[in-house]
């Protein structure tokens, strides 16, 4: 069977090319060797000018059958604060597979707790991975706005940051390279996520990966409001019960001194952060907390905002008016001082 034959039962799609004949020696009509040629040739470029038409991959309504590169095709980029060999990571490049267009830009080794820093005392250099992997010097949100602004043929439409390992719930995620990484994102303009399996070790990201990708889909069919992340932490399934999610908001944790100190070979004093134990403050009112959702077996999606104004209190001084205080002597500054008191 020739390839053209194979294509065109293969692929019923594909118009079969017209059959040219050619006089032979003897007057005879008879397809020449080179004539078969020309039709494969001919029906294998069919094949690759409708291939781009005919990928078909799970993806929200009206994304079906697009073009790859198409501006409407999902472009996803995927971070992290773990390094870009991390097993999250990874896992994460293979649940997402068939989503979309999948571009992953990550820290060259660990980040943890780099928070939303971004580098700039020193040039953040970026190394080819493989197929749309790139490796940076610099922290999870580096890793973003290099991606967004250098590496990416557009805008992404999605950013996800982990799988991180170990949970980022409460107050943890003003520490957390994860979530920065996707604050960086939400800063640019773009839906973000991050996502963590809440367990401190044996991490199981194979579960994590797919409650990401359900709720990455949701992400692109829905959108986010202008400003907001989602902060995912998933329970480390272990049974292999199907995964139920829960919308919370940010529980709160009790820290403590958990320095660990030291000496270095020149005898000054030296501090490190050891492990603190995970307090979480119950308050009478705790059941729509993260780490409530992720301790009752659910995995918890938290909606944060850029915007950390306390409105609550904000509201509460206006509603009270403020009166400057005249400044005094040179230098000297007081305090602004409440009507009625």
């Amino acid at each position: 069977m020739s390839l053209h034959d194979g294509v065109a039962k293969s692929f019923p799609c594909v118009t079969r090319p017209l059959a040219y004949t050619l006089p032979s020696s003897s007057g005879r009509q008879g397809t020449k060797p080179l004539v078969r040629l020309l039709q494969d040739i001919l029906a294998f470029a069919t094949i690759l000018l409708q291939s781009r038409y005919l990928f078909q991959v799970h993806s929200p309504k009206g994304n079906k059958g697009l073009d790859p590169m198409s501006d409407r095709f999902p472009l996803i980029l995927l971070t992290n604060d773990d390094g870009i060999f991390s097993e999250g990571l990874v896992a994460n490049e293979k649940a997402f597979a068939g989503i979309g267009l999948i571009y992953v830009v990550a820290p060259d080794r660990e980040r943890n707790a780099n928070s939303h820093t971004i580098t700039l005392a020193e040039p953040v250099c970026v190394t080819p991975e493989g197929n749309r992997r790139y490796s940076a010097t610099g922290t999870p949100s580096d890793c973003v706005n290099i991606a967004v602004h250098r590496l990416l043929p557009r805008k992404p439409d999605l950013v996800v940051s982990g799988i991180n390992k170990g949970a980022n719930l409460a107050e943890d995620v003003s520490y957390s390279g994860t979530v920065g990484a996707a604050l960086e994102a939400t800063l640019l303009g773009i839906p973000a996520m991050a996502v963590s399996v809440a367990a401190s070790k044996g991490w199981l990201f194979e579960p994590a990966a797919r409650a990401a990708r359900e709720i990455a889909l949701w992400i692109l069919e829905n959108g986010l409001p202008p400003g907001t992340l989602l902060n995912v932490n998933v329970p480390n399934q272990v049974d292999g019960s199907p995964l139920r999610m829960r919308w919370t908001r940010l529980g709160r944790k009790r820290y403590g001194d958990f320095l660990q100190e030291g000496t270095d070979p020149s005898g000054r004093r030296c501090f490190s952060y050891g492990r603190d134990a995970l307090q979480y403050i119950e308050d009478g009112d705790t059941e729509d907390t993260d780490w409530m959702a992720v301790r009752n077996g659910f995995v918890s999606v938290t909606p944060l905002r850029l915007d950390m104004t306390d409105l609550e209190f904000l509201e509460s001084r206006k509603r009270l008016g403020l009166k400057r205080v005249p400044v005094g002597q040179a230098g000297a500054r007081s305090a602004p001082e409440e009507d009625g008191r």
